[in-house]
């Protein structure tokens, strides 16, 4: 099972997430886990179960987003800060010696989730008096960034040419 790497993705968009897989047996089922807490606790978010040919989502139905696009293919629009991290496929395969035991196979992938900053300010630092224009001053300018992921980084451009 192989699952194709997701680029970063940004709050809103819609993410798919594909499992491929080769099989000379018989498909029971795929299923799509989100893994949270450090690996340890795995969310069935998606089925597709061969055997009757249905799916069906493991989400409360007011909080249902994802759709199967294709049995082994889940996509999530509007994606959410929440929804970044790690994300599971398990394919299941009937044993063709016993023809009943299921053999697994998985494969996972991260979602990396960016948001843009909530707010972006700048500001004159440590002005003692009323800006004028008639007279030259020197001031400091602060750019205060908030929110966003990663962690946004400020540059400075200078636009101004000095006159030689």
């Amino acid at each position: 099972v192989t699952i194709e790497p997701v680029p970063p993705v940004v709050v809103g968009e819609t993410v798919t997430l594909k499992c491929n897989f080769k099989t000379d047996g018989r498909l029971r089922e795929i299923v799509w886990f989100r893994v949270t807490d450090g690996g340890t606790l795995k969310q069935k978010i998606f089925t597709y179960d061969a055997m009757f040919n249905t799916n069906y989502s493991h989400m409360e139905d007011y909080r249902r987003r994802e759709d199967l696009v294709y049995q082994s293919t889940v996509r999530l629009p509007e994606v959410r800060i929440s929804d970044n991290g790690p994300y599971e496929c398990h394919v299941g395969i009937y044993d063709r010696a016993t023809r009943e035991k299921v053999v697994l196979a998985s494969g996972n992938v991260f979602l990396n989730v960016m948001a843009p900053p909530k707010a972006i300010a700048v500001v004159a630092a440590n002005t003692p008096a009323q800006f004028s224009r008639y007279q030259a001053q020197n001031f400091t300018l602060v750019c205060i960034v908030s929110g966003g992921k990663p962690e946004p980084t400020v540059s400075v451009l200078s636009l101004i040419k000095h006159p030689q």
